[in-house]
């Protein structure tokens, strides 16, 4: 009970606090557009495959349009995953199932506190975890139940969905099979030879050396010594699929049905499938990576600063931690299969996740469940007593010096743990809490916008402000929202200035020319209209254009703002 009232407390601290605009932006946007109306991937284009994006528009339509709701099941999710940890590992002790949930809480959404799938997908992997170990893995009703809950995974963020289900399927061939039978068949490990080729091609292509040594090569290692151990033949093996697809599907259904009848299923199927694989190619993707997080504290401890080691330390525990579970699974697992290998093999498989993009926040997202299955493990006690000092230090360091501070910090202060003032300020049109600078950054943006657009004109925010259209009240006047994603072939250019041209331009272009999202095809697109358009001023990094001849052309006034860094 004392779990649950600090993790309470803790959760609704800061659930009206930070504010990161293209992500934030994004979820209210296209929550927004929603209650107008508009189809997600037929008039608006998402990655993601929409059950989050229809339970933020519910979530905004109830509460008015207030942006902090769509945070307020974040807060749940808090309390859901730090009970389940606390269940989880009570057997272990009272300790380690309170450290286990004081870790929950620290690696919760409080260190982005934005409605992003994956805060949802660390409860599921616990609550996935959880039932497995509980139920009869046997039983055609469990199958269908662990398949419903990873077609959940897959319905909230795809490729941790696909990652989630090749973990189920690991487990499931392993305990399906009979160790002491002298009957080999190969249909199991034929299955989880393919899985593995297919994510040795995926993960190779796409994960940075960091990334690969620390998280990318366990996963590959459980399915090859699965595969050793699987006898399983292809009558077992049909109906472990089977039963875990009907699962999964029967989660879809309801999204399916809305596809089809809002004529959306096309553009579900490409944005849901096709067009989230372009993700890897990006250079902000690529240029980050986990070695800055022990480069920038190695610099300042030999520039000096002794306080270093601790951020030292702390990145380090990070980066290596899933060494430690892999090793600890593994072992486990060439022993004998056993359920406490469950969660372990869940979290192994989800921790994945870290990979997409070298920066803090990733790790953040699977490094609670790290410790958890950590925590579940028969540890004599001296490693245990070492295991929960450390998952103690780590989470408290964490709390104090990383949960709510703004991304714009810089990597490098972010890897040095440097604090910055915030909850200063309110962000315009919300009760969010902010700094200053962010704060009179939308004001000036807002007041640009009232001054230079009517009511009814569209604009084209690029490469990345989704925010921008939310909180003007305005909608896009493309179906993208990121020029990555949207623009990735000389086709979706093409198309694009033909619409433009077809119709009312868009009354505004507001151009972010610092933004890592910026793109040849961005560019392009922009020098295709800019001869109708005319700079009207620029608020820090954002430069105004007004479309020529425009009737608001008289009263635009936009002075030059600029903060510097901040």
């Amino acid at each position: 009970m004392i779990c649950m009232l600090f993790a309470f407390c803790v959760s609704w601290y800061f659930h009206d606090t930070f504010w990161w605009g293209p992500d934030d932006g994004l979820f209210a946007y296209i929550a927004q557009r929603i209650l107008e109306g508009d189809v997600v991937h037929r008039d608006i284009q998402a990655l993601h495959p929409g059950l989050l994006f229809l339970i933020n528009s519910a979530l905004l339509g109830i509460t008015d349009g207030d942006v902090v709701s769509l945070r307020y099941p974040l807060v749940m999710l808090t309390l859901i995953q730090t009970w389940l940890a606390y269940q989880l590992t009570l057997s272990k002790g009272l300790v380690s199932a309170i450290c286990a949930s004081l870790c929950m809480i620290a690696f919760s959404f409080v260190q982005f506190i934005n409605p992003t799938p994956n805060w949802y997908l660390i409860t599921i992997t616990l609550a996935l975890g959880a039932f497995l170990t509980i139920s009869d893995m046997q039983s055609n009703r469990a199958l269908v139940l662990a398949g419903a809950i990873v077609g959940i995974a897959f319905l909230l963020r795809q490729l941790t969905g696909v990652f989630l289900a090749m973990a189920i399927t690991t487990i499931l061939f392993l305990v399906y099979s009979n160790p002491a039978s002298s009957d080999r068949q190969h249909a199991g490990s034929s299955i989880l030879v393919i899985l593995a080729v297919c994510y040795s091609v995926f993960i190779f292509q796409t994960a940075q050396i960091a990334g690969l040594l620390l998280f990318g090569i366990f996963p590959l290692a459980l399915l090859g010594i699965a595969a050793f151990k699987c006898n399983l033949g292809w009558s077992s093996v049909s109906r472990i699929i089977t039963r875990l697809v009907a699962g999964a599907l029967l989660t879809a259904l309801p999204l399916i049905i809305y596809h089809l009848s809002t004529g959306s299923l096309g553009g579900f199927i490409e944005e849901t499938f096709i067009r989230p694989f372009t993700f890897f190619d990006v250079p902000m993707v690529e240029q980050a990576s986990y070695l800055a997080l022990i480069y920038y504290p190695i610099e300042d401890i030999l520039a000096g600063n002794l306080s270093s080691i601790f951020t030292l330390i702390f990145w380090f525990t990070l980066l290596i931690i899933n060494l430690v579970l892999s090793i600890v699974v593994l072992r486990n697992l060439t022993l004998a299969p056993s359920k406490p290998v469950v969660l372990g093999i869940l979290v192994i498989f989800h921790s994945l996740v870290a990979l997409i993009y070298e920066i803090p926040i990733y790790l953040f997202y699977s490094t609670g469940l790290i410790f958890v299955a950590l925590l579940t493990f028969n540890l004599n006690s001296i490693i245990r007593r070492l295991l929960v000092a450390v998952t103690t230090a780590t989470s408290i360091f964490a709390l104090a010096f990383h949960a709510s501070q703004p991304l714009d910090r810089t990597y490098k202060n972010i890897a040095l743990s440097k604090r910055v003032a915030w909850n200063t300020h309110i962000l315009p049109t919300t009760t969010i809490k902010t700094n200053r600078q962010t704060s009179e950054f939308y004001e000036q943006i807002l007041m640009s916008v009232e001054s230079c657009a009517l009511p009814s004109d569209t604009l084209y925010a690029f490469p990345y402000n989704p925010e921008l259209y939310f909180l003007t009240r305005r909608r896009s006047a493309f179906k993208f929202i990121n020029s990555i994603f949207g623009i990735t072939q000389s086709t979706d250019l093409s198309n694009y200035i033909e619409a433009v041209k077809a119709s009312d331009q868009p009354g505004l272009i507001l151009h972010n020319t610092t933004d890592i999202h910026n793109t040849p095809n961005s560019d392009s697109l922009f020098a295709a209209l800019a001869h109708l358009y005319v700079k009207r001023g620029q608020v820090d990094n954002l430069t105004v254009y007004q479309r020529k001849g425009h009737k608001m052309s008289d009263r635009c006034q936009i002075s030059f703002l600029e903060f510097g860094e901040k």
